[in-house]
């Protein structure tokens, strides 16, 4: 593992230090013992609803998970629900998208070109039709300045611990 795989890292020293092999991990959020495998090495990416689920189940952030805090407690004033919802997930990210896109006063346009997503796949965020990697939200976190937790809904505080 290298510091290039930060997630891949945290992964599996979550998954140590909570006793779980990939095996139990991969049952827990719904990949392949396979999958949890490439991921810690780096050779996988994921999805933000994989994530969130990984950060949930070690009772941590996304943040944590994606090192861009070393600060891994979830924040005590918003307890979470067990079960996930990942539609709702999508949708408060759809919502928290556009919100800051017109708070920037920005077109759909002018935001597709400028994150290289495009129009047409920017939109399909911005209208909930799709389950972004978490490469994608790390680029827009980083564009529109704000926490991967705020931006899926996971947190009200826009700025970054």
């Amino acid at each position: 593992m290298t510091s290039e795989n930060i997630f891949g890292q945290r992964i599996f020293e979550l998954r140590k230090s909570a006793g779980m092999t990939q095996k139990q991990l991969g049952e827990s959020v719904g990949l392949s013992m396979q999958a949890i495998n490439d991921i810690e090495k780096g050779r996988r990416e994921t999805t933000i609803t994989k994530a969130i689920l990984m950060a949930r189940l070690f009772n941590t952030t996304v943040e944590y998970i994606m090192g861009e805090t070393d600060d891994s407690s979830r924040p005590d004033e918003s307890p979470f629900i067990e079960q996930i919802f990942v539609r709702e997930e999508i949708f408060c990210l759809a919502k928290r998208l556009k919100e800051l896109r017109n708070k920037k006063g920005l077109s759909i346009q002018e935001v597709g070109k400028a994150t290289h997503f495009g129009t047409l796949r920017y939109k399909n965020l911005e209208n909930a039709n799709t389950n972004p990697p978490l490469t994608w939200l790390i680029a827009l976190a980083d564009y529109f300045d704000v926490s991967l937790d705020y931006l899926v809904g996971r947190s009200d505080e826009p700025e970054r611990r």
